[in-house]
């Protein structure tokens, strides 16, 4: 009976009805002989197709879920850190979302021959102070993360259709991830996973271990560069993804892990990078 019940929550009274005429359907000698593998083929060709057209986030784009998180004045700024590469790079992406922002963004500008890793949590990641604070559109976020990791599995999909570059994709804690990569593994590493202090600041640390001598570690969402009365306020609010500083909004923990882990950086309409040498 529970499994009755959980199959009609799921799939809702069409479909149990569909499942009963699919089950009748199979057990008439002369239809399931003839008709039923085709109708399999067709179901199969029918689920790949609604796949490719995108329709769970068709609907999310009447949600309150941006799931394009990229910032369209920080395009140009990104592009500018690729363009310093003409030959074939090792890239890394933590954080990922839909696949839909930045993650598009290398695909269409790393140079051909690259290979780029993502890697993301695709899991509920407020803070208990956001879940209780935080705006509604944010609140939604934590309920799509699977929509999220099938939407980046469609973009990848497509991307290597076009067998220009070599993508991995990775679903884990990145600092644990990461700990199994040799030194000096990557030229360019975005940084645009979690955003609280003690999760940027791990990224950062181990980016800094990882990046080969010349490359570029960078990331996203430092809208402000800190001062001294910037930080005290931000070193108040490490379990806090945005908040409000007078009349301007930014993310704390990125603010504080940048400042702390590098003698300086650039910045340019919220995205930041360095060009590290060892």
């Amino acid at each position: 009976m529970e499994k009755i019940k959980s199959f009609f929550r799921r799939y809702g009274i069409l479909a149990l009805a569909f499942k009963l005429v699919w089950a009748l359907l199979c057990r008439m000698p002369i239809v399931s002989t003839a008709l039923v593998p085709k109708l399999k083929i067709y179901f199969t060709k029918l689920a790949k197709r609604s796949s490719e057209g995108n329709l769970p986030n068709f609907f999310l784009e009447f949600s309150n879920v941006r799931t394009n998180q990229l910032n369209p004045l920080r395009k140009d700024p990104m592009a500018s850190v690729l363009k310093q590469f003409t030959k074939p790079v090792d890239m890394l992406e933590v954080g990922t979302w839909f696949g839909t922002g930045s993650t598009k963004l290398w695909f269409h500008n790393l140079p051909t021959g690259s290979k780029i890793t993502l890697i993301d949590v695709w899991k509920p990641f407020l803070s208990e102070i956001d879940k209780e604070g935080s705006s509604l559109s944010f609140q939604a976020m934590d309920d799509v993360p699977h929509l999220a990791l099938l939407s980046t599995l469609r973009q990848v999909y497509e991307e290597e259709r076009k067998n220009k570059i070599k993508i991995s994709l990775v679903r884990a804690d990145a600092t644990n991830f990461l700990a199994n990569f040799k030194s000096g593994s990557f030229d360019i590493i975005y940084l645009d996973g979690s955003h609280y202090y003690q999760d940027i600041k791990a990224d950062i640390k181990i980016a800094k271990n990882l990046i080969r001598n010349g490359g570029v570690i960078c990331g996203d969402d430092l809208e402000l560069l800190p001062t001294e009365e910037i930080y005290a306020y931000a070193s108040a609010k490490k379990n806090v993804d945005y908040t409000q500083w007078k009349d301007k909004s930014f993310h704390p923990g990125v603010l504080l892990a940048v400042y702390e882990e590098f003698d300086a950086v650039k910045m340019d309409k919220g995205f930041w990078w360095a060009k590290i040498r060892k």
